[in-house]
């Protein structure tokens, strides 16, 4: 797995700019470092800064290491701008080369910025994440430009500007390959990600106690409104109905990224369903809780390609799913779950739930057809193959 082939670069130097945010370190770096010889330098905020990375691990992954800007540099400049004078600054190493950039706001223009330092000689490769709608949201973003939101389009305009400038733009999925190339950014690739199906696995001893599981945070994008009316609506025909939604946080520290917590729980006791609803806080243990439902539903009106909606699919449950993003590069309608054209048509995905509920063998049959296509196309070691590809014509570029 870790063996390098003649013909992949000699050795890959570089810096990281990135996030811990959506596990980003696993389903991204290991496959990365696994895939070239590598000496990165992973770019963090310095552990005084507040923030989500604080509280994510760092494992060791060979041929990556951590690094982050002195304190006083973040205090004096800010955490963002901080960071970015200190990657400038390392930028500077004799063996550095390449600048790795992981969405677009605000590590990608950080990676822009450093290219030009260099007169575009450093090459720079970005990871797009959520294609098309993390360049919109980048006008709302909880970093500090929320108050852009009436210019969205003109962000997005420049955004995508500022991608052409890259040596080569990756993204998760093959709508958003299609968006990048309608707007000029033809260096790019589909490289999805990789789930764990080892720990995500089916486990047919684990008793089904949820009817439908939700995984992801408590925001007005995830549309849990039409989750929670289409519970009530199904209630009629299923009055044991058990519903799980995983993503709660209980002690509001995330209220500035989950606003309408509050308002979840409101609607939930005013159309009567709050004791067929288990909110359950953030966690990590996320495969047991996927083992005990039946179905996975997603309602976002915006994703790129859910990695919660695909560890539920390894762990061998049909997902009726809302087809935005890159969703149906993994939902196939009738064969690994069911597909809601209108993220708010509640009526649609009442009749689709149902179908699964009363149907015990289609459910498993495309639960079975839902792993079979995640072990198959999002592995790490068919991640790793794709990283390798990747490098290796830089490489050959360079």
């Amino acid at each position: 797995m870790n063996s390098r082939p003649d013909d992949a670069p000699s050795r890959l130097c570089g810096l990281v700019l990135g996030t811990f945010v959506d596990n980003l370190l696993i389903s991204k770096a290991w496959p990365l470092v696994s895939a070239v010889d590598a000496d990165l330098s992973w770019l963090i905020d310095h552990e005084s800064c507040p923030g989500r990375q604080k509280k994510c691990s760092r494992p060791h992954v060979k041929g990556l290491r951590y690094d982050s800007p002195p304190a006083w540099l973040q205090r004096t400049l800010r955490r963002n701008l901080g960071k970015f004078v200190w990657a400038a600054y390392r930028s500077f190493r004799p063996d550095c080369r390449l600048v790795i950039s992981y969405y677009i706001w605000p590590h990608g223009i950080m990676a822009a910025l450093v290219k030009m330092l260099h007169f575009g000689r450093m090459q720079t490769v970005h990871f797009l994440i959520a294609g098309p709608y993390e360049l919109q949201a980048s006008s709302v973003s909880p970093s500090g430009i929320r108050r852009w939101h009436r210019f969205a389009g003109v962000i997005e305009s420049l955004l995508l500007r500022l991608l052409r400038t890259f040596d080569h733009v990756v993204v998760m999925g093959s709508r958003s390959r299609s968006y990048l190339t309608e707007y000029g950014v033809l260096r790019t690739s589909c490289i999805p990600g990789s789930i764990d199906t080892q720990t995500f696995c089916p486990d047919e001893q684990t008793t089904r106690i949820f009817d439908l599981i939700y995984v992801g945070r408590i925001d007005p994008n995830k549309n849990q409104a039409t989750l929670l009316a289409v519970m009530h609506r199904l209630l009629p025909r299923f009055p044991d109905l058990r519903v799980a939604c995983v993503g709660w946080d209980p002690g509001g520290a995330k209220a500035r990224f989950s606003p309408s917590q509050d308002d979840v729980a409101a609607l939930a006791a005013r159309l009567g369903i709050a004791e067929h609803l288990e909110l359950i806080p953030f966690t990590s243990e996320v495969a047991p809780l996927l083992r005990q439902a039946r179905i996975y539903i997603q309602t976002s009106f915006n994703e790129g390609l859910s990695n919660s909606l695909r560890e539920a699919m390894a762990c061998g449950l049909p997902v009726v799913a809302s087809d935005v993003g890159d969703t149906i590069d993994v939902v196939v309608q009738g064969q690994t779950g069911l597909l809601v054209h209108d993220p708010t048509d509640i009526e649609s995905y009442v009749e689709a739930i149902s179908s699964l509920l009363a149907d015990e063998a289609a459910r498993l049959r495309m639960g079975q057809e839902a792993r079979k296509l995640i072990v198959a196309t999002h592995s790490r070691e068919a991640e790793t193959s794709a990283h390798r590809r990747l490098f290796r014509d830089l490489h050959s570029q360079s």
